[in-house]
């Protein structure tokens, strides 16, 4: 794929069938041959009503069916369904997957919307459903290039165009042809999600040209029987402006002899508009006729005949009989089912309804749809357009209408529905629940009117149990919203308010684990007692296992009981069986992980990302897929694997950016950030921090705590002492506003005090360096914690310098042997031979300096391994440089890309999974050969180890995965 395509010389071939599109076609073969190489792209086959785009769709079918042998799926827009959630990727997609039986694992997320799904499961998150969807295309292209048609896509419905939007990234590494036909309209005003796709320079852009003379001149001979003059022709090429529904429709209402007579007398009974002519055919029809016609202009295209008749209140043989006057006229299509030739004919019909014709119809279709048992979103499309009139039928239907498409997962369909719903009006009895579901669907939608919404719901509620429910929701609303101490405070009210009536419980057990989470958010939040009220909620068991780990993340913020929080996690887990109830999305399970990393509990707290990646493979969740991946990565930083680190977090980072998740951009962002700080690759870790807008930081403090805490630590590192500052003291701020005074969380105190130090005439020359540094240790001998006691006594001992310096640094090296903490233990022995060094002591100095290089390079920290190697050279010593060749000479793509060619996987196989075009794994292959020396594929498990995870020496900086562009926006979450 690259620049754009505007097909605009048109090639003359008047015999054939699809008149002057050679170009067009030679294009499309040009994409299938791409498609069938693993390639694909997409497509926008732009131009104005008539011009041809549904007859090119079907060449386009016809060749890449025969002899292509490739699957091709077709799908239409039309204005009655834009309003069904998914319709469009039900009609494309439908089938392609079998029946729900054929959805698993990542697909599986789309069986709410292909398939009848469980009515009583949790709506899933709508990023979720366009992976599943996007899934099923993936694994039917693994094994036949597949081709989407997509006609009158300006038509479509927002949540099918999210879905195309969503696949538009993916298509550049599948055997996918995408091609979406688009009125010329639509392109020029590019209203989103459809702006989206174009503004994308990778999609081709085809711009459909008028006719010329020859094919205009060959339509008028079939026509008349024989070769028309050059004036004639002329005449209809200025009449029509060459637009090819507007020739034909012009020479059908020629007779043959107006069509032999002198040109210069059809300029005059040229029709001012198509629609003018298309009313004329009609009205000199018989009266069944028109209302047939009438009838399917509300029903749309594909009616069967027993609703047309039901509705035009005719019998089904006058109704065949009126269709076969229709397609004599050449208003509809001969063959069955029932179907305009265009939409301009349906649309010119339905116009020349009156509104209260169409109202009453479109009532009347509703009304017959739900007889039927039809898909309630069917019913709903119908009744949308009807005059509100206060039928409570109509708000049930409305209401089931909303609620399916919530749980197809797109909630702002849903809002159009249940919006329509308040406005017929409901009952006063139902004003209440259905003004609850509105603002739910608001909520789900992130629409700023949810909090609104949902006050008024609020309003509308009397019983303690049903306010309860209705706060649930509205404290979600108000905590994305950023208002975390009034949303707190409004749970606590509703939760004293409950009594022992049905449902209190299980009402009373949500607010206690929202009031759990607006605590971590509070000011005052550090206070013992909240941290009592939670260990309260915990031990009772009231919010179930995500209290109990919640509990535990508290204690670990602060420092407190750190022997414990493994234990209370566990018990929160309770063997799997609270992540197998809540999933790998739920912050539950990502509250486990923090705790377990804040306490150093590197293990348990692997095993349970493993577990989180292993759930969310099994129900396709892509963001627990996220969470899991950047867990991983934090834990292999706090493991000092950045390799491993580096890998996983670009995962995540590229699922969060594709899948539009913003709420764990910080997060990811920041891990990332620091990971390729510490690697040496400061470009790109500015480039990642950067994703962030600074806006994200004010919702959410946890998020700021730590995305702050890299960008100061990536700002040191490129020496901007005054921007390491300023982030390191908002970082503080916010970590206490959170509580988290545990250093192993970020140790922004004595991280601080030493850009301080650096920044001062001398060390030591104000009081606050060392105050912050004796403030941090103080906590962390109180944590119990070797991580947090070794990184405050090296910054003491760097502050002191001289002799004490050194001994405050041998002790910080010996507390740090006994922790997981080794690149901090590299670190710290870096420091303690510079330090050395500094007194004279050369032959130890080397000797530490050494150990400090061989785990720094083990560890892959290129920038720790080039200041040990600056402090090794000014001792006199002579480190061995980088590697050339063997295992250690690979860099950490190319050995991620061996590990799996090791396996026996494919080339598109490995791409696949890491992400990167096929084209990139032979590059990596190439350099893999060269490097170990060997001659193929085959030779690589006798060299490289597949399941060795922990292999890099790889500290030459390369970015080889690539990051999508995009700017992200922010939202809010109370956990990292």
């Amino acid at each position: 794929m690259g620049s754009r395509l505007l097909v605009s010389m048109p090639s003359a071939h008047p015999g054939s069938p699809l008149l002057e599109r050679d170009v067009e076609l030679g294009a499309f073969a040009a994409a299938m041959a791409g498609a069938r190489d693993g390639t694909g792209r997409m497509v926008v086959l732009e131009g104005p009503p008539g011009a041809g785009k549904t007859a090119l769709l079907d060449a386009f079918a016809a060749a890449a069916l025969d002899p292509g042998g490739m699957i091709v799926r077709r799908a239409r827009g039309s204005e009655l369904a834009r309003d069904r959630a998914f319709g469009g990727a039900r009609e494309l997609l439908s089938g392609m997957a079998g029946d729900s039986g054929g959805l698993a694992g990542p697909s599986l997320p789309a069986a709410p919307v292909l398939a009848a799904g469980d009515a009583s499961v949790a709506p899933p998150p709508a990023f979720a459903v366009l992976a599943g969807l996007a899934a099923v295309v993936e694994d039917r292209a693994q094994s036949t290039p597949v081709v989407l048609l997509l006609d009158d896509v300006q038509w479509m419905d927002a949540p099918t165009l999210r879905f195309l939007d969503f696949l538009r990234g993916r298509l550049g590494r599948l055997s996918v042809v995408a091609v979406l036909a688009v009125r010329a309209a639509a392109v020029r005003q590019g209203e989103p999600p459809l702006s989206e796709i174009l503004a994308d320079p990778e999609v081709e852009l085809w711009s459909l040209a008028p006719l010329g003379l020859s094919a205009i001149a060959a339509l008028l001979e079939e026509r008349i029987g024989r070769a028309p003059e050059p004036g004639l022709v002329a005449s209809c090429a200025e009449a029509t402006g060459g637009n090819p529904f507007a020739v034909r429709e012009l020479i059908a209402a020629l007779s043959l002899g107006e069509a032999s007579s002198d040109a210069g007398r059809l300029s005059p009974r040229v029709p001012a508009t198509i629609a003018r002519s298309i009313r004329g055919r009609l009205a000199r029809l018989d009266p069944d006729a028109i209302r047939i016609a009438g009838v399917l202009a509300v029903l749309g295209d594909g009616a069967p005949l027993h609703r047309v008749a039901a509705l035009a209140e005719i019998d089904a043989e006058r109704v065949r009989a009126a269709a076969d006057v229709l397609a004599a006229a050449e208003l509809i299509a001969p063959e069955r089912p029932l179907a305009f030739v265009h939409p301009l004919v349906r649309s010119a019909i339905e116009e020349d309804l009156s509104s209260g014709e169409r109202a009453r119809l479109h009532a009347r279709a509703g009304a017959r749809l739900a007889e039927e048992g039809a898909d309630p979103e069917a019913v709903g499309a119908h009744l949308l357009r009807t005059d509100a009139v206060g039928d409570p039928v109509t708000v049930t239907h409305l209401r089931s209408a909303g609620a399916i498409a919530v749980r197809r997962g797109a909630p702002d369909v849903a809002v159009v529905y249940l919006e329509r719903a308040l406005r017929e009006p409901p009952a006063a009895g139902e004003r209440a629940s259905l003004t609850h579901e509105l603002g739910r669907a608001e909520l789900l939608a992130r629409s700023p009117a949810c909090v609104g919404r949902l006050k008024d719901a609020l309003s509308l509620v009397a019983d303690p149990v049903g306010r309860g429910r209705v706060g649930v929701d509205l404290i979600d609303a108000m905590m994305f919203a950023g208002a975390f101490r009034d949303a707190l405070g409004l749970a606590e009210t509703l939760r004293a308010a409950l009594d022992g009536s049905d449902g209190a419980r299980e009402v009373g057990a949500a607010l206690d684990r929202q009031i759990a989470l607006g605590l971590l958010e509070r000011a005052d939040a550090a206070t013992s007692p909240e941290v009592r009220r939670l260990e309260a909620l915990a031990t009772a068991g009231e919010g179930g296992g995500p209290a109990r780990v919640l509990f535990a993340l508290v204690l670990a913020l602060r420092g407190e009981r750190c022997d414990e929080v493994p234990g209370i996690v566990a018990a929160g887990l309770d063997d799997g069986r609270m992540l197998a109830e809540h999933t790998a999305d739920s912050m539950a399970a990502v509250h486990g992980v923090d705790a377990l990393v804040f306490v150093d509990a590197l293990a348990e707290a692997s095993a349970l990302t493993e577990a989180m990646s292993e759930d969310a493979a099994r129900h396709g969740l892509v963001l627990g897929a996220v969470a899991a991946d950047a867990h991983a990565g934090l834990v292999g930083l706090r493991r000092g694997d950045l390799a491993r680190a580096r890998d996983v977090l670009f995962r995540a980072l590229e699922r969060a950016r594709s899948h539009e998740l913003p709420f764990v951009m910080p997060f990811v962002c920041a891990y990332l950030g620091e990971v390729l700080g510490r690697r040496g690759e400061l470009e790109e870790a500015v480039e990642v921090l950067g994703f962030v807008p600074e806006m994200a930081l004010a919702m959410n403090s946890a998020a700021a705590t730590t995305f702050l805490w890299a960008r100061a630590h990536v700002a040191l590192l490129r020496g901007d002492l005054a921007g390491a500052e300023a982030d390191l003291r908002a970082c503080g701020e916010y970590a206490e506003r959170i509580g988290a005074l545990n250093p192993v969380v970020e140790p922004w105190r004595s991280q601080l005090a030493l850009v301080l130090a650096a920044a001062g005439d001398r060390p030591g020359s104000s009081a606050e360096p060392a105050e912050l540094v004796a403030a941090e240790l103080a906590i962390a001998l109180r944590s119990g914690l070797a991580r947090g006691v070794g990184v405050a006594l090296r910054a003491q001992g760097v502050l002191a310098g001289g002799a004490e310096g050194v001994d405050l640094l041998a002790e910080s090296v010996t507390v740090l042997r006994g922790s997981p903490a080794v690149l901090e233990l590299a670190e710290s022995l870096r420091a303690h031979g510079a330090a050395l060094r500094r007194l004279g002591r050369v032959l130890e100095a080397r000797e530490v300096l050494r150990e400090a290089l061989d785990l720094a390079m083990r560890c892959g920290a290129g920038a720790l391994v080039a200041q040990v190697r600056s402090e090794l050279h000014v001792a006199g010593a002579r480190p061995r440089g980088p590697w050339t060749h063997g295992v250690e000479a690979l860099t950490p793509s190319e050995l991620r890309v061996a590990r799996l060619a090791a396996l026996g996987l494919t080339n598109p196989e490995i791409a696949s999974e890491l992400v990167v075009s096929v084209k990139t794994v032979k590059h990596h292959l190439g350099a893999v050969f060269r490097k170990l020396d060997v001659a193929s594929r085959r030779d690589l498990a006798g060299v490289v180890d597949p399941a060795d995870t922990h292999l890099d020496n790889s500290h030459e900086p390369l970015l080889s995965m690539r990051v999508h562009r995009g700017v992200e926006q922010s939202g809010s979450s109370s956990g990292s």
